[in-house]
C-alpha cells in the first residue's frame, strides 16, 4: 500500500490541542456508583467525593467551545452576524466574567454575573441586536473573508480558539493521499487526508476536496476540524473514526503513478494541493 504524505509540516503538540470531545455524564455516574458500592468507610467515601470533584473540574475546563461564527447575516442587516458558544460537556457552567474577543482590542463581549450555560445549550452573541447577548457594536466585527474568535475564562485564560475562511486556510492542508488501496479493483479504501496543523478549531463546512474533473467531495455544514487532528475522505468507504466521509465512487479515483488533490474553501478560494509523481511529493498552499 503506497501513499503520498506531507511529512514536512510539524503537527501540533498534544499540549496545544483543545479537547472538545463530548464526555458522557453517565460514564462518570457509573464510575461513581461503582466506587461507592465498594466503600465501607467514611474515609473511602470522602476520597471518592474528592475524586468526583476533581474529575468534574477537569471536564469543565474543556466543555465550553466556540461552535460557529456566522460572518454573513441572514438578513440585510450586517450587524445580525453572531458568534455561538456551546456547552458540549455533561455539567452546567458558570460563565460569569468570561470574555469573547473578535480579534482586535476593544472587540470584546463579557458575560454578566450569574450567567450559567446548561449542558447541551448554546448562546449566540450578536454584533448589534436588541438581545441580552450583544457586542453592541455599530460596525461589523467578523470579516467575511476569514477571521478568528477567542474565548477566555474568568481568569483570563484562553479556553477556545475558532477560525474560518482565509484564517483557517493558513493552518489546514491536504496531508496525505493514500492512492493505492487494497479493497478490490475499485480500491474503495483510497483516501485523501486533511489535517489541522494549528491551535484553533477550523470550520471547514462546505469546503471542497477534488481529485479531478467530476471527482469532488464537499464537507457538510458544521464540519469542525479540531487542532492537531486529521480527517479522511475515502473513495468508497465509510470510516466513522476518521470522520465518516466518502467520495462515494465505485471505481478508483487516485492514479497510482501520478496525480494531485486540491482543497478549496467554502468560497472556492484555493487552500492546498498535494501532488505526487513516481514517489516525488509536492505540496503547495
Amino acid at each position: 500500500m503506497n501513499s503520498a504524505s506531507n511529512s514536512d509540516k510539524e503537527r501540533t503538540s498534544s499540549s496545544d490541542i483543545i479537547n472538545t470531545d463530548p464526555i458522557s455524564i453517565d460514564h462518570y455516574k457509573r464510575l461513581e456508583t461503582s466506587s461507592l458500592s465498594n466503600c465501607t468507610s467514611l474515609l473511602n467515601r470522602s476520597f471518592v467525593n474528592t475524586w468526583w470533584e476533581t474529575a468534574k473540574k477537569s471536564v469543565e475546563n474543556h466543555q465550553i467551545i466556540i461552535s460557529h461564527i456566522c460572518e454573513e447575516a441572514a438578513t440585510k442587516n450586517k450587524l445580525e452576524e453572531y458568534i455561538c458558544i456551546e456547552n458540549i460537556g455533561p455539567f452546567e457552567k458558570d460563565l460569569s466574567g468570561w470574555k469573547i474577543n473578535a480579534g482586535s482590542d476593544g472587540q470584546n463581549y463579557i458575560f454578566p454575573d450569574s450567567e450559567v450555560l446548561a449542558s447541551g445549550d448554546s448562546i449566540k452573541i450578536y454584533t448589534l441586536r436588541r438581545s441580552k447577548y450583544s457586542f453592541k457594536s455599530k460596525t461589523p466585527l467578523w470579516n467575511n473573508r476569514g477571521d478568528t474568535g477567542l474565548l477566555f475564562n474568568a481568569s483570563g485564560k484562553e479556553v477556545c480558539r475558532f477560525t474560518y475562511g482565509q484564517d483557517a486556510a493558513e493552518i489546514v492542508y491536504i496531508s496525505e493521499i493514500q492512492y493505492d488501496g487494497i479493497q478490490g479493483r475499485g480500491e474503495a479504501d483510497e483516501y485523501a487526508e486533511i489535517t489541522n496543523y494549528g491551535n484553533a478549531i477550523a470550520d471547514i463546512s462546505h469546503w471542497r476536496v477534488t481529485a479531478g474533473k467530476d471527482q469532488d467531495f464537499i464537507f457538510p455544514a458544521s464540519t469542525l476540524l479540531l487542532p492537531g487532528k486529521s480527517i479522511r475522505v475515502y473513495t468508497n468507504t465509510i470510516e466513522p473514526k476518521s470522520g465518516g466521509f466518502s467520495f462515494g465512487r465505485k471505481s478508483a479515483i487516485w492514479n497510482n503513478k501520478k496525480d494531485s488533490g486540491k482543497l478549496y474553501d467554502n468560497k472556492e478560494n484555493f487552500v492546498s494541493e498535494l501532488s505526487y509523481s513516481d514517489g516525488k511529493i509536492t505540496v503547495s498552499s
